[in-house]
């Protein structure tokens, strides 16, 4: 009788582990799919669109500055790095990653952006890490409800 009772308990005890590496794998997977973030971003749809009212924007406010200056390369870095995002998102990627793949192509950590007019729109300007965290915060605040 004693061993009876020590095979199934043994057998259920190895059906909970079992059971709660299930439910430990659904929670990674169902964490995975919605990126993890602890923001709420907006749609495709509306991401665009408010990339394109601030890329306008930054634009207008360029052609009031002095290029090379600091303010001017700042300016300069952010649009470009909106267009890229609008690009990736296009393109079908979610916000939240677009966000992170074109801060790393605007940085130069990967790949290069060849845009539709073939000019290299990076090599005038430097990223360090402070614009790079400035950019992204920007981008953060702009594409989250």
């Amino acid at each position: 009788m004693k061993r009876t009772f020590v095979k199934r308990g043994l057998m259920s005890l190895v059906a909970g582990f079992f059971l709660f590496g299930v439910l430990m794998l659904t929670a990674v997977g169902a964490q995975a799919q919605s990126g993890a973030t602890p923001y709420t971003w907006k749609g495709s749809d509306q991401a665009v669109l408010d990339l394109e009212q601030e890329v306008a924007s930054l634009y207008n406010q360029l052609s009031s500055l002095q290029p090379g200056s600091a303010n001017y390369n700042n300016k300069l870095a952010h649009a470009l790095y909106y267009r890229v995002i609008r690009r990736e998102v296009n393109q079908g990627s979610y916000v939240s990653v677009a966000v992170n793949t074109a801060l790393d192509i605007v940085t130069n950590n990967a790949g290069t952006f060849s845009p539709a007019d073939g000019s290299d729109m990076f090599n005038d300007i430097t990223v360090d890490a402070a614009l790079r965290q400035q950019m992204k915060n920007n981008a953060i605040n702009l594409l989250t409800l």
